[in-house]
């Protein structure tokens, strides 16, 4: 029997949160579904994919809430279709000036635990140290302030507290070598020099560890998250068990180019893995893409764009606007996966074994396997090409 489950990371989306609903008051805006704002993407360039609009398996569903318990029930119904075995939920939990959070709770506390439906489905967390955005859509380079967490004993303490008093007790959390799955995706929170960067990161992963052990007696299968490559050596450093990616696809650099081949982007990160293997247990994440343009929705993208050939405009490398990775499809995403997978039968001891997909449902940055409404009806295709490699592993 096959012994290595399939995971995919599961983007909270709702509406249905008052402390981010007050952030974006703050900042003079409104909560919008992300599921809508996709819908409403525009084509900026000649072949660009948009919108892209995603469903829950109906063609009338392709706007939702994650909160609902019947939208949460349909996407684990899906899951389970298609060879997904658990979804590691980005959570916002962390401390601000010694006030704690916990936002975007409800999808997963309420529908997929409490309604029960989630029973059928394991799960992890992955700690994002972070606020999530409250204003959508935005002008590209726009800064949310105030959104990081703070990066010291507290939130560590705070984000064992949640997971081990609500998420690790449940029979279906998921683990590896029999310890609970937590990744942290510390993004800019860390301080940039790589000095401070070293100690605040040390001290936090210590802190993680050591206070579940004292306070819970349990050992944490503790994994860094590693975007850019420059923070992975500092990461592995710092007493994680092992790495993982996020969004580990576009080049991210301020001189990168603005649209990005799939397939050259894909085997440009694949050629980083062996030195990140040195350094850790490193889990590669495979990616369906990468398009967060639909999060722009204002006169300025047409303008960056009007002329893609020169990019003339100070767009470049300016998230959300770019990098936008192009020529995806279920078909090269089928083929990355086979090699992300066969990369960790190799590399990866057997019973730290996984695979990672970015991401379920990140609609409005275009990562998704939720199926995508097209002219002719429905597109199962990334699910229908999880399912195959399943199959094959």
């Amino acid at each position: 029997m096959n012994h290595l489950r399939i995971g995919a990371y599961f983007y909270p989306i709702t509406t249905c949160c008052p402390i981010r609903a007050a952030r974006a008051q703050d900042h003079g805006a409104s909560i919008i579904n992300e599921a809508l704002l996709a819908a409403k993407g525009k084509p900026l360039f000649a072949g660009h994919d948009q919108p892209r609009v995603s469903c829950l398996g109906k063609r009338t569903l392709c706007e939702w809430d994650d909160s609902d318990p019947v939208a949460m029930s349909l996407q684990v119904d899906l899951a389970l279709e298609y060879g997904i075995d658990f979804w590691v939920f980005t959570t916002y939990i962390g401390t601000k000036r010694g006030t704690p959070y916990f936002e975007m709770a409800a999808p997963l506390e309420q529908a997929f635990i409490q309604s029960g439906c989630g029973r059928r489905l394991e799960f992890a967390i992955m700690a994002a140290l972070a606020s999530p955005r409250a204003v959508l859509p935005i002008e590209p380079g726009y800064v949310e302030n105030d959104r990081p967490y703070d990066t010291n004993a507290a939130t560590a303490r705070l984000i064992v507290d949640i997971c081990a008093r609500k998420f690790w007790t449940q029979p279906n959390y998921f683990r590896i070598q029999g310890r609970p799955y937590l990744s942290i995706f510390a993004g800019d929170a860390f301080p940039r020099d790589v000095l401070s960067y070293r100690k605040n990161c040390q001290e936090f992963f210590f802190t993680v560890k050591e206070y579940a052990w004292r306070e819970y007696k349990t050992d944490p299968y503790l994994v860094g998250i590693v975007r850019e490559g420059i923070s992975a050596e500092l990461l592995a450093a710092s007493g994680v068990d092992a790495l993982t990616g996020y969004a580990l696809l576009p080049d991210w650099s301020s001189t990168a180019p603005p649209l990005q081949r799939y397939w050259r982007a894909f085997r440009e990160r694949e050629r980083e893995w062996p030195e990140l293997r040195k350094m850790c247990v490193f889990v590669p994440s495979v990616s369906t893409g990468w398009d967060a343009s639909a999060r722009v929705q204002c006169e300025s993208a047409e303008r960056i764009f009007r002329d893609i050939g020169r990019f003339i405009d100070a767009g470049n490398g300016v998230y959300p606007l770019t990098p936008i990775v192009i020529e995806s499809s279920a078909e090269v995403f089928e083929s990355a996966f086979k090699r992300t997978m066969a990369f960790v039968k190799r590399e990866v001891p057997t019973d730290e074994q996984y695979g990672l997909i970015f991401a379920w449902n990140e609609v409005t940055e275009a990562p998704t396997l939720l199926p995508k409404i097209t002219k002719d009806g429905m597109d199962f295709g990334y699910l229908e090409a999880v399912k195959r490699v399943k199959k094959q592993l």
